[in-house]
């Protein structure tokens, strides 16, 4: 799908390439039987596991309420624990749990497929290409938010 030059801009293209990866992720989830919001927040455990709520709100940029109903979820699932963690009591720690474990080389399977699917017809140079452009998106924009962080944090000051 092509668009005039006007609408040429990484964010819209970004933007609608999340759209079809939650919808993707979504009915990847279903099929596996699992809440539709388990697959972010399930890969990044399965990665790092052993982490607080207030960890899981940073890295995924949303509020602690929506963190808190997500973790609930993937706990009424049997996919995640949480405890009170020894050294400070107002702490929640989130670890996967064996159940999960179990499910991590199917959702990694899920992950290759849609960026198969992405990258359908790239070379391995363009795919190469492709990632470090993504790379250092990335990086502008977790820059760019920090700055933003720091502005806010002297307004409130």
């Amino acid at each position: 799908m092509r668009h005039g030059r006007g609408h040429r801009t990484a964010a819209r293209y970004l933007g609608g390439l999340h759209r079809f990866a939650r919808r993707y992720y979504a009915i990847e989830m279903e099929r596996l039987e699992l809440p539709p919001v388990a697959f972010p927040i399930l890969m990044r455990l399965l990665h790092h596991d052993d982490v607080s709520q207030e960890e899981l709100v940073s890295d995924f940029l949303v509020d602690k309420g929506t963190v808190a109903r997500t973790v609930a979820t993937l706990e009424e699932s049997g996919l995640v624990t949480r405890v009170i963690d020894e050294d400070d009591r107002r702490v929640k720690r989130v670890t996967v749990t064996e159940k999960a474990r179990d499910l991590e080389p199917e959702l990694k399977a899920v992950t290759r497929r849609w960026d198969g699917r992405l990258t359908a017809g790239f070379t391995e140079e363009e795919r190469e290409l492709m990632l470090s452009f993504l790379a250092r998106m990335m990086d502008n924009a977790k820059l760019y938010w920090s700055e933003l962080c720091e502005t806010e944090d002297r307004r409130e000051a």
